[in-house]
């Protein structure tokens, strides 16, 4: 006995709802509780901090001197401030509980000293970190960076540890506040919770909703598909017998109409899709192996060298890139580096590019980088064709001189950000791409960059300042300049390169890339 298609549907629309919205609600409510937790903790971190000086001066200008309806009120306005904490208690480094919100209500307590009997938050009160306890037993301490000012979190021991996960509720928190106090900031989520009791509300009244319309759908929408579906379904089984000339007539003046007639041209394309999928799909391996193959040849790793830190990145248009760069060691006081952008976009240019990269391996080893232009440029002349070359900067360093020496093939100029000046200044170009000429030994040139510590030198591809942001506007040299003066005051050529691989996406907004973009970054220590 069959079951009709309309109570089918019915019951999978109303099934398939009910799972889908059941999902999504219990993701967004946990996903929300996790963010609203982890924002009480760290807004309570800030609370703290700010509220702590507070709170010293008031137990100095009110409490101490006898005036405790004063300082109780204050602590009852500072409570007020944040729903998540109920009581503030001052502790001593000895661990004496000199006041306590919850307690201490009507008058300053005067009995026998009440102590803390929790030797791990006795530790914590005394620590010059603030810190936290979970409920779940766990005690963390709180650091911040003094790079960039974000929250470390750490043991008792002051080693780093895995921040704390999004949706773990806070017991309490302790804020140093002076040489003499700690102070407690107890805390609760009662408020948290009536805050998700009524999310969960509203997303069962948007499911119950959700599944009548599911269910009024379902009914619409039957009332003519079992008939269509069952001309689809016979003229099916006679294509699937590879009778790709047979036809289905469907009159129903509306998407089923067109579905029938879409059928009846699928029996007509669906050998010649076939091979053109099958063809696509041999393709995209072969463009997948090529991109593999193409990274492979990137430095895994930068080698150091005293006095001078290294950083490079590229971004290919495509899956596979013109775009090259290497650094290498010929030996242990010298670095040998370049980066090159050969003509075009795709598999050609990635053909250039690879064979640039053995090249450069190869005769980089030397250490005369003019001459390994010089060779470079007659292999690529007699081994490509003469609308294929690259032009390429290649660069030279020695540690035991200090000396920074390049040599250009007819590539962008390099960049140089002087600290002490504060300026970028654009060094000599010239020379002629490689692959355009057999013998371009007279117009390559090898010349010095002047370098002291904090200096920044900057290599790049042409794809970096004609980065699109829309038809009309391109990042362009002025953009690039202004970046490396902003930037290179960072610490490491690393971070350099990323903050300006970033500049240039973020000036794009998405629009799309044309062409690979690559950068070289050195920073003379």
């Amino acid at each position: 006995m069959y079951i009709k298609i309309r109570t089918k549907l019915i019951a999978v629309l109303t099934t398939f709802t009910v799972a889908l919205l059941g999902v999504a609600a219990y993701l967004l409510i946990t996903e929300k509780t996790g963010e609203l937790t982890h924002d009480i903790f760290l807004n309570t971190v800030q609370f703290a901090d700010f509220s702590s000086e507070g709170i010293i001066s008031d137990y100095d200008l009110y409490l101490e001197e006898g005036g405790f309806v004063y300082f109780s009120r204050e602590v009852r306005e500072i409570l007020a401030q944040n729903e998540y904490i109920y009581a503030i208690k001052l502790i001593n480094y000895k661990g004496e509980i000199v006041y306590d919100s919850q307690v201490d209500v009507k008058q300053k307590y005067g009995g026998v000293p009440r102590l803390v009997k929790d030797n791990n938050q006795i530790y914590q009160i005394q620590s010059v970190n603030p810190s936290v306890a979970t409920f779940d037993g766990e005690i963390v301490y709180l650091t911040t960076s003094a790079e960039d000012g974000n929250l470390i979190y750490v043991d008792d021991e002051e080693n780093e540890m895995d921040p704390i996960e999004p949706g773990t509720k806070i017991k309490y928190f302790v804020q140093p506040a002076d040489a003499r106090f700690s102070i407690v900031y107890e805390m609760t989520y009662e408020n948290l919770v009536e805050r998700i009791d009524a999310m969960k509300m509203r997303i069962l009244y948007l499911a119950l909703l959700g599944v009548l319309l599911g269910i009024l759908m379902s009914i619409v929408f039957t009332s003519k598909l079992s008939r269509s579906v069952k001309i689809l379904a016979q003229g099916a089984q006679v294509i699937a017998t590879g009778d790709f000339k047979h036809k289905v007539y469907l009159h129903t003046n509306d998407e089923f109409e067109i579905l029938g007639n879409a059928f009846n041209k699928m029996g007509d394309d669906l050998e010649i899709s076939t091979k053109a999928i099958i063809r696509e799909e041999q393709m995209k391996k072969e463009l997948d192996l090529a991109a593999s193959i193409q990274m492979e040849l990137i430095p895994k790793r930068i080698p150091r060298l005293a006095g001078m830190d290294v950083a490079a990145g590229m971004i290919p248009a495509a899956e596979v890139g013109g775009d090259s760069y290497d650094v290498v060691m010929p030996d242990e006081n010298s670095l040998v580096s370049y980066i090159g952008d050969a003509t075009g976009h795709g598999v050609p240019a990635a053909l250039i590019a690879s064979i640039t990269n053995a090249l450069f391996y190869h005769f980089a080893h030397e250490g005369d980088i003019k001459n390994a232009l010089i060779e470079a440029n007659k292999v690529l002349k007699e081994k490509t064709t003469t609308n294929m070359f690259i032009t390429l900067c290649i660069t030279h360093y020695d540690a035991t001189t200090g000396k920074f020496s390049y040599a250009s093939a007819g590539h962008e100029k390099v960049l140089l950000y002087k600290a002490v000046q504060n300026k970028v200044i654009e060094m000599p170009g010239g020379g002629m791409a490689l692959g355009m000429a057999a013998d371009i030994s007279g117009v390559i040139t090898v010349q010095e960059i002047p370098m002291e510590p904090g200096d920044t030198a900057l290599l790049y591809t042409d794809g970096i300042p004609e980065a699109w942001k829309s038809e009309k506007e391109q990042y362009g040299i002025v953009n690039l300049k202004r970046a490396l003066q902003e930037y290179s005051d960072l610490p490491t050529a690393e971070a350099i390169k990323n903050a300006m691989l970033a500049d240039v996406k973020e000036y794009t907004g998405g629009y799309e890339q044309k062409d690979d973009m690559t950068i070289l970054v050195f920073k003379k220590s």
